[in-house]
């Protein structure tokens, strides 16, 4: 994570470049999960979050995809517990949330909020193109938390996140295309299996009277 100074140095051209390097990585083959990994540290690094994480929307949960710390070390689902409540509140809405420095209003009283003393939270929805939907719908929430408050949010920093986690929801897209298509080849394979015992249960050719 950034001290004030660094942050300061972390010029607005770097953030942008943050984009910059998704979008040609992905222009490479990048994998989703590569992809998340870079989206994260970068919007950690932009925002002074302590920990992020990526969710897809599992309807009616959602469920761990990617999270990481600050230092870039990679939480499991086991270790990572988020704010559900502010997950909640996206999933409900569909707009963001950026509360970086200090938590307000009924948030604030949640009881995950208490128990992990935390102090600044983000929550950012995640829109894409679903396999079984040809609009825009909610995949999945990018989330931000930190027991201390994270940087003050310029107008451009809010829109290089927002855009980063635009990416976040191709990275969505692409592993609902993936599922699918491992969904269709898994039916292809029975139906395959399906047909050949059928074949072998009938005569194969006729008793002679």
């Amino acid at each position: 994570m950034f001290a004030s100074s660094e942050y300061e140095e972390y010029s607005d051209l770097k953030k942008i470049n943050c984009i910059l390097e998704v979008q040609t990585q992905w222009g490479q083959g990048l994998s989703p999960d590569d992809a998340f990994g870079h989206i994260l540290k970068a919007v950690l690094d932009i925002s002074g979050a302590e920990r992020g994480c990526i969710f897809v929307n599992g309807d009616p949960d959602f469920k761990y995809v990617s999270g990481m710390n600050a230092k870039g070390q990679i939480f499991s689902q086991t270790q990572f517990r988020a704010s559900q409540s502010g997950v909640k509140q996206v999933a409900d809405t569909g707009e963001p949330v950026f509360m970086t420095g200090g938590i307000e209003g009924s948030l604030a009283q949640q009881e995950s909020v208490l128990e992990m003393n935390l102090r600044a939270i983000a929550c950012l929805p995640l829109r894409g193109i679903s396999s079984e939907s040809d609009r825009m719908e909610l995949l999945g929430i990018l989330y931000l938390d930190s027991t201390k408050p994270m940087h003050a949010l310029s107008g451009l920093d809010k829109k290089i996140v927002l855009k980063l986690a635009g990416e976040a929801g191709h990275g969505l897209e692409k592993l609902e295309l993936i599922r699918s298509i491992e969904e269709r080849k898994k039916t292809e394979q029975e139906m395959a299996v399906a047909h050949d015992i059928q074949q072998r249960l009938l005569p194969q050719s006729f008793p002679e009277f």
